[in-house]
This record gives C-alpha cells, structure tokens and sequence, in this order.
C-alpha cells in the first residue's frame, strides 16, 4: 500500500513539473480585452512668446555692464569659478547679505578643511585676488 501512495505521489510531482515547464500561449485575439475606445489628448504646448519679450529678458544698462566689469576685474577668481584642484571643488554660492560680498562654497571631499583652505589660498595667489571679497560656506 506504500508503494502505491508513494508511486502515486511522484507520478503527482512529475505531472505538475511537466505542465509548469509548457511554454504559455499568449491569448487569442478573443481572448484580449479590447482596446480603450477613447483617443489620448495631446500635451498642450507652451504660450507662445513673442521676440520683445525673450530679448528683454537679457536687456542690461551699460552701467550695469560696467559695474560687472569691474566687479570681475576686482575679484579675478570669479572668472575661473568653478574650480576643482587636489580633490577640493570651489564654486559660487550667491551673494551676501550686504550685496557687495560674495558666498563661496567649498566642499574638501575626502580631505580635511585645512587642505581645502590650503587650496582656496593658493587659488587667491594665484589669481592675484583679494581675500576681503568673499565669505566661505563649507560643505561640511
């Protein structure tokens, strides 16, 4: 009576093998849900803007133009930002709250702030920069 539960039990086994192994058919077209019946809306396109306004966006005074100049002539770092030198990444950060003093962002990586300062005056040097013009943020 064993044998016969235990032949049982694997011709059992074998026939769930044989059927999971089959390839499955995918369903006949009578079979496929039908398609939506309702048509996608487009995306709507951005407004048109007209020439005037995209030029104004740019529009500066020659005033403007000129303080920027020297704004830049006076802190040559500026110009050379972002700058990435021995694992340390300097970048511009904003302006300060004063509107005269510009926001540095330094981030050391894997190295300690001493060599990131390390750097930051040895792109001062460099640059031929003053150092009264920026405020330094760390990244850590």
């Amino acid at each position: 009576m064993r044998a016969l539960l235990l032949l049982a039990a694997l011709a059992a086994i074998a026939a769930a093998i044989a059927l999971s192994a089959q390839p499955r058919r995918p369903p006949s077209s009578a079979q496929r849900p039908p398609a939506s019946a309702t048509t996608p809306t487009p995306t709507p396109a951005p407004p048109r803007v007209d020439r005037v306004a995209i030029n104004r966006q740019d529009r500066t005074t020659r005033r403007h133009r000129a303080r920027e100049a020297r704004v830049y002539d006076m802190r040559p770092l500026l110009s050379r930002l972002p700058l990435e030198r021995r694992g340390v990444r300097i970048d511009l950060a904003g302006l300060a709250a004063d509107d005269r003093t510009t926001v540095l962002a330094i981030d050391p990586g894997d190295r300690s702030r001493a060599h990131a300062r390390r750097v930051y005056e040895r792109a001062l040097r460099a640059t031929h920069d003053a150092r009264e013009a920026y405020v330094l943020e760390w990244a850590r």
